[in-house]
């Protein structure tokens, strides 16, 4: 609105102020971000998580009930990004209030072990998200944010209850992407066998811990009870969850849903895999690792050859090569996280190779927009030459 307008200039002002702030008002007196500024990082950033959402006014509006300001009060995020030869690393530091901090010191989850990140039956692996929670701190959440009776009551009607869900689940859960290929498919039309065009496939794996077998299958027929209400698929006689395509087990106290059932059937085994990057993503109770080599060269042979495509995979296969994350570890009211990009070229500067890597896709895209203008010319002159040859020959008249 008109009343809080600012100059163009004020930014600068805000700028000077920000820099000449005494005692308690500035920054430094604050010990968590003294210690952020000090870790000799290359980037810093503070952000008052708490302030900006209590600011948030619809929080409240659409949610009155939820004690939100226990979730958010004097939460704060700090965090550093570094560039080094090879890789680019950023550190993540989240502060919490009182209320949420003594939640997860009494609830602090299980770090992943290399045995579950190894279940997963390919060598071919694009992606993997895996993480431990605590399923009694996820009933305290509830309780704290004043939503446990509310709940309890609607599960009641279900008869179901979040003590069982406790009681249903260990707490550990992984989600894995491997495979990746072109599938060819046929279809019968007009008498004849026809092949489809090519489309991606990929084995997709969702596996969760069980801790007690007769609760966790109540809640498994409870979701299937709910989605076909939802869905509408199902009939009278569906007795068992089942969607085509989703295969799903219960053994050897895991439950694991895949697109493939022979997948799944592995994971359960306990698989006899040795994953190269399970040592960067386990030891902590979250954990991601994603092959952007993978995933360019999958890309790449699925795009139309041209120049301008054969620049940015080129560009793209040289510079990136895979991504790992962890992070859930508490102390001292803090989470901390770790999110590092891993390049191709080990001996350069990250921010020099980002340069360089912003300047190609620059020529990519310089060049692309030379491919459409000549393939639009070359459309146009194609339909000139058409429209002429359709004309009547000249009467002479």
């Amino acid at each position: 609105s008109e009343d809080f307008a600012f100059d163009v200039d004020s930014l600068r002002i805000f700028g000077q102020q920000a820099l000449t702030l005494e005692g308690g008002d500035n920054l430094d007196a604050d010990s968590r971000f003294a210690d952020l500024v000090k870790n000799g990082s290359d980037v810093h950033l503070w952000f008052n998580t708490g302030q900006y959402y209590s600011g948030m006014g619809f929080l409240k509006t659409m949610a009155p009930m939820v004690n939100t300001d226990a979730l958010f009060k004097d939460n704060i995020t700090a965090a550093s990004l570094n560039f080094d030869n090879g890789k680019i690393i950023a550190k993540t530091k989240h502060y919490y209030g009182d209320e949420m901090s003594k939640l997860l010191a009494n609830n602090r989850p299980t770090s992943i072990t290399a045995d579950v990140i190894n279940r997963i039956p390919s060598s071919d692996v694009v992606a993997v998200m895996a993480f431990n929670y605590s399923p009694t701190g996820l009933k305290e959440m509830l309780r704290i944010l004043g939503v446990d009776v509310m709940a309890d009551a609607y599960l009641a009607r279900l008869n179901y209850s979040i003590d069982e869900f406790v009681k249903a689940n260990k707490g550990e859960v992984v989600v894995a992407v491997t495979d990746p290929k072109v599938k060819m498919d046929s279809m019968q039309m007009g008498g004849k066998m026809q092949v489809r065009p090519s489309r991606p496939d990929v084995n997709i794996l969702f596996a969760t811990s069980v801790k007690d077998k007769a609760s966790f299958e109540k809640m498994v027929t409870l979701l299937w009870d709910v989605s076909k209400q939802i869905t509408g698929r199902g009939g009278a006689g569906d007795d068992k969850p089942g969607i085509p395509g989703i295969n799903y087990k219960l053994e050897n106290n895991w439950f694991a849903v895949s697109n493939s059932p022979d997948y799944a059937d592995k994971f359960l085994a306990g698989g006899n895999s040795n994953l190269p990057f399970v040592s960067k993503i386990t030891g902590h109770p979250m954990g991601i690792y994603v092959d952007l080599q993978r995933i360019i060269k999958f890309a790449g042979s699925m795009v139309k050859d041209s120049s301008s495509n054969k620049l940015l995979y080129e560009a793209s296969l040289n510079m990136w090569q895979d991504v790992t994350a962890t992070g859930g570890d508490f102390k001292n009211k803090s989470s901390e996280g770790q999110f590092e990009i891993n390049l191709v070229d080990k001996n350069t500067n990250s921010l020099k190779q980002l340069n360089q890597y912003i300047d190609k896709i620059s020529t990519f895209m310089g060049t692309m927009k030379k491919e459409r203008a000549e393939k639009w010319k070359n459309a146009m002159m194609e339909n000139m030459r058409d429209s002429s040859a359709l004309m009547p020959p000249n009467s002479g008249n």
